[in-house]
């Protein structure tokens, strides 16, 4: 639907929830939303939706940040999870991470990825 100089997305262009915590985008043109139903990639005019069935610990997104390497962090309602090479990796007990909802990520300037949670505090 165009809406004036926008142009509106919503569940009937194919996006799997209205509701959208979390935006970026990357270095190949391609825009990343953390919705509540998922992580989605817009390329190429089209949605792909990535879920627990790709490895995300949950479907919520809350926080979306790339780091210097290209991989994409993706704070979940139930964790934190990085996308790399088409693959998602997910950082739990054995690694030191609870699965809280995560809120907020960041790189610093010497590529330390710090990660804000609810509750649960700060990670580094």
């Amino acid at each position: 639907m165009r809406d004036g100089r926008f142009t509106v997305y919503s569940t009937a262009n194919g996006l799997p929830s209205d509701q959208i915590p979390a935006i970026t985008g990357d270095a190949m043109g391609a825009i990343w939303l953390g919705t509540l139903s998922g992580l989605v990639r817009f390329r190429d005019g089209r949605f792909t939706t990535f879920t627990i069935r790709d490895g995300l610990p949950s479907n919520g997104i809350r926080a979306l940040a790339w780091d210097r390497a290209g991989t994409l962090w993706v704070g979940t309602d139930g964790g934190l999870s990085r996308f790399h090479e088409g693959r998602f990796t997910t950082y739990g007990p054995a690694q030191g991470v609870k699965p809280v909802e995560i809120r907020a990520i960041t790189e610093d300037r010497h590529g330390t990825v710090w990660v804000g949670t609810t509750g649960d505090g700060l990670y580094r």
